[in-house]
């Protein structure tokens, strides 16, 4: 019934220790026994991309900055593929900031050069120095995964 992600750390004591991220296999089932005082769109967004990522095959992790989360930090045989924040919006100031400075601070920690921030409709390209973060739609993301 439920996912846990684990957070990220080259020691396999502190991924043990470290407290884990919980998310449904089923969002409809979650949001029925689940109670919210309102929706949270962002939340669904995440567990949607999670959901994806495990049905690919991935192995995933979320990463912890000093200050800082990432939602996931996705490997491939094992090695990094991307850091990916989920944000169903990124209109907010506050929102914006958190995910970008998050995923800043995670690529230069874990030597990754790009990322990406799934949103629900947004797209554009963030260029920080040496950083790329691409900002792109759910749907858009979906289809491209389909492609590998």
């Amino acid at each position: 019934m439920l996912f846990t992600v684990r957070r990220y750390s080259t020691k396999a004591k502190e991924q043990i220790i470290a407290p884990k991220k919980i998310y449904a296999i089923d969002t409809g089932l979650a949001n029925v026994i689940g109670y919210t005082p309102s929706e949270n769109l962002g939340a669904l967004l995440e567990n949607l991309v999670l959901i994806e990522l495990k049905r690919r095959g991935f192995k995933v992790f979320y990463y912890q900055t000093e200050d800082k989360e990432v939602d996931f930090v996705v490997m491939e045989n094992k090695r990094i593929k991307t850091l990916i924040n989920v944000a169903y919006t990124l209109e907010e100031e506050k929102i914006r900031k958190r995910e970008i400075e998050g995923l800043i601070k995670g690529m230069r920690e874990l030597g990754i050069s790009e990322s990406l921030i799934i949103t629900w409709d947004e797209e554009e390209t963030i260029r920080l120095g040496s950083k790329t973060i691409r900002v792109l739609p759910a749907y858009e993301w979906l289809l491209m995964m389909g492609q590998e």
